[in-house]
């Protein structure tokens, strides 16, 4: 309990995952309401065009958020690998 309250362990590799997962089912409600309310907002009637923007970009932000996690996944193992590393050359 002590190495996490001293920041010797990290926490966040594992609450990690549950946010990504919350961010992967909350992007699509989110950008649905964006989208719907640039609807109202614009007065048009969706059309193919739209719908087919509304997955790209779907598609465009999920991929991104796996890539932000991915990237802070590595930078904890890199940390990981780093401190068993120097605890070797101790």
């Amino acid at each position: 309990m002590w190495d996490i309250l001293s920041f010797k362990t990290f926490i966040s590799p594992n609450v990690l995952v549950l946010f990504y997962y919350t961010g992967v089912v909350g992007i699509p409600i989110v950008l649905w309401y964006f989208q719907s309310y640039l609807l109202k907002k614009s007065r048009m009637k969706s059309n193919a065009l739209m719908w087919i923007g509304f997955i790209v970009m779907i598609i465009f932000a999920e991929l991104f958020w796996r890539m932000i996690f991915e990237m802070l996944i590595g930078y904890f193992d890199i940390h990981n690998y780093l401190q068993k590393l120097n605890e070797l050359g101790d």
